[in-house]
């Protein structure tokens, strides 16, 4: 049932646009996550530095959103890699946190380089800090509702099959 909800996202005239690839990164980095605390084995450095980036990604994506999904994932893996082996060991804790952090600043680095390298740092500014308030919609999900009954359906249906997949999961 996951999967075909997976699949009916991408029914319409769907394209892979931030909140797209923010759930597809978010999903790598789970699966990369799970992998390794499924079969009980720590991750690499490397592995560590690979799902920073991944984040960072999300972060350039949209902003607030990658933000948490990075923070959230940082903190899931100093905890997880606290208790790898059952005992506390704060230390490689701190350096998977340590390595995430290197990995997320990465992309982040390189966008910053970009955009001082072509002079458009004021203008990022402006647009993406100091003009958020020029940026109100007032659209209404009513008339959503009855411009595209299809999506409204899909958007009904898809939390339903969440909690379906759910409980089959747990049966």
């Amino acid at each position: 049932i996951p999967p075909m909800g997976f699949i009916y996202m991408f029914c319409g005239n769907t394209f892979l646009e931030y909140n797209i690839m923010i759930l597809a990164i978010l999903l790598a980095g789970v699966a990369m996550d799970l992998e390794c605390c499924h079969y009980h084995k720590k991750m690499t450095a490397k592995q560590h530095i690979l799902l920073g980036v991944l984040l960072g990604c999300a972060i350039l994506c949209k902003q607030t959103y990658g933000f948490f999904v990075a923070a959230s994932s940082c903190l899931y893996g100093f905890f997880q890699a606290c208790t790898t082996e059952g005992k506390r060991t704060w230390s490689k804790g701190f350096k998977a946190f340590g390595l995430r952090i290197l990995g997320i600043s990465l992309p982040c680095f390189v966008f910053l380089f970009y955009l001082l390298g072509t002079k458009t740092f004021d203008d990022f500014l402006n647009m993406c800090l100091f003009g958020i308030s020029d940026f109100s919609g007032t659209y209404a999900y009513t008339t959503f509702m009855m411009e595209n009954p299809l999506y409204f359906a899909g958007a009904v249906s898809f939390p339903l099959l969440v909690v379906v997949s759910f409980i089959v999961a747990l049966k």
